[in-house]
């Protein structure tokens, strides 16, 4: 028999599914079995009050015109368990709420107003709501009211950009299980209510405040939540600003009672750019779980970056490194047996990339075998590959760089597909070991001293010419094998 659900979407780092069509025949039977309780109703400048049946449980509503008002008039007051509502034109448009909901709507337990444009929430909301998600909209602060829902279990304010702060009053809201607030970037802290949540389960986003102030919530208050984990991806926003490696201690075990898949260290706020010694102990008390496929690492101040646990990520796919702008020391790269992509941008401190970064070391010959190949059928000699398969390859903002070395004595990235340099002004050339490499595609932009190098009569040309595409400063100079203009 032919399956019900298909075109299956799978999460490649977590592994799970996270989307499915239904078949046509499931379809129209659900319709069948659901017409009197589900309903899908567009709501438009011709249609501001579209008859709702009355026995509707689950409703869906449309808005396709700019600044409607959602009115609970158009709703029935004793059925309704679940409204989803949907702005087609949100670029546009603000749905405004009513002021008061609460009266026609008691029975709600599910209200999505997901990406509607909202800036603001009355005071007063649905009492008995269970599930309650305002993602992706304009709010800047929640109303200390709405920490009366004590029925919430689950409160969903991702991609809210404008969000400043939580609510004082979070600790009323006494069955919260799930709260998720990934992308509120100008959130400074966590409320000090959330350490009186005991039935918090998830959390995507610990933020760790500049300076410890009574309203937030301490790293020791969230050691103290038995059954708090934190979500698969999950974002450590200030991790700079932990005092002492007793408080990193206690962010690294509560990082390990989850299942990360995906982690974003990130140390301190963007307009930050001094250096700072006490960053390197804090990465290193910070191991993260070596289940873990992918880690961004952002506005690091330290000297050095080159933790004892780095090496041991086995499972890493993906690693990033972003305004990371001090350091000059990298760890052992070249020996993680997983990776498929590293990024690293903005850096105004290294000038040389080397054997360091490519794990070819003095202490290379006892390394971990997954970097190792037999090159001799019945013999024990082993020959070492550097970044074994890694596919894409990013060195942007990295204004001093001006060598980039590989190894005779090793394989060096025998996978690499992708390679892209931005603004590496200072970039004498690339290294020898490319030519011998797969690279299908190369990217060079705003680099003066490479791009100059590349032309098809430059000095560094044979290096590079086997590539099918090749792009200098946004312009194809070879595209899938053949020549573009004469222009290189």
């Amino acid at each position: 028999m032919q399956s019900f659900f298909q075109d299956f979407r799978k999460d490649d780092e977590a592994g799970s599914i996270v989307g499915c069509k239904m078949h046509d025949i499931l379809h129209d039977l659900a319709q069948l079995l659901t017409k009197n309780e589900c309903s899908t109703m567009k709501v438009d400048e011709e249609n501001t009050q579209p008859h709702i049946v009355e026995k509707v449980r689950h409703l869906t509503l449309l808005f396709t015109a700019d600044s409607l008002e959602f009115s609970t008039s158009m709703l029935n007051e004793g059925n309704l368990h679940s409204l989803f509502t949907f702005d087609s034109n949100s670029s546009a448009s603000a749905l405004r709420l009513p002021y008061q909901a609460s009266g026609r709507l008691r029975y709600l337990r599910t209200l999505n107003m997901r990406e509607c444009g909202i800036s603001w929430l009355p005071g007063q909301l649905i009492g008995q709501l269970r599930y309650l998600d305002l993602s992706d909209n304009r709010l800047e602060e929640l109303p200390d009211e709405g920490c009366d829902l004590c029925n919430l279990q689950t409160l969903s304010l991702q991609g809210c950009y404008h969000l400043k702060r939580l609510p004082e009053g979070m600790g009323r809201l006494e069955n919260l299980r799930h709260l998720h607030i990934s992308d509120c970037d100008k959130l400074k802290g966590l409320p000090k209510g959330i350490g009186r949540l005991t039935q918090l389960r998830t959390l995507d986003r610990v933020v760790i405040p500049k300076n410890k102030h009574e309203e937030y919530v301490s790293m020791g208050d969230l050691e103290k939540m038995n059954h708090l984990q934190l979500e698969s991806a999950a974002v450590i926003y200030g991790c700079g600003n932990l005092k002492s490696l007793s408080e990193a201690e206690k962010l690294a075990g509560l990082m390990k009672r989850g299942n990360q898949v995906r982690l974003n260290l990130q140390f301190h706020f963007p307009d930050f750019n001094e250096m700072v010694s006490n960053d390197f102990e804090i990465v290193e008390a910070l191991q993260p779980p070596s289940c873990l496929k992918s880690l961004h690492i952002g506005g690091y101040r330290g000297a050095s970056l080159s933790p004892k646990w780095m090496t041991s990520l086995h499972n890493l796919t993906r690693l990033f490194f972003f305004r990371c702008e001090v350091f000059d020391t990298f760890p052992p790269l070249g020996r993680l047996p997983s990776l498929e992509e590293l990024s690293i941008v903005g850096n105004r401190e290294l000038r040389k990339i080397g054997g360091e970064l490519m794990g070819i070391t003095t202490t290379t010959s006892s390394a971990s075998t997954s970097s190792r190949i037999n090159v001799a059928k019945g013999g024990g000699v082993h020959h070492f590959i550097s970044f074994p398969k890694l596919k894409r390859l990013s060195f942007k903002h990295m204004e001093r760089l001006e060598e980039w070395e590989g190894c005779e004595s090793a394989t060096n990235m025998p996978c690499l597909h992708s390679l892209r340099i931005f603004l590496c002004d200072s970039l004498k050339s690339l290294s020898e070991f490319l030519k011998d490499t797969p690279l299908q595609h190369l990217e060079i932009h705003k680099c003066r001293i490479l791009s100059e190098s590349f032309r098809r009569s430059g000095k560094e040309w044979a290096h590079i010419s086997h590539v099918p595409t090749i792009q200098i400063n946004k312009d194809y100079v070879k595209r899938d094998g053949h020549w573009i203009g004469d222009a290189f």
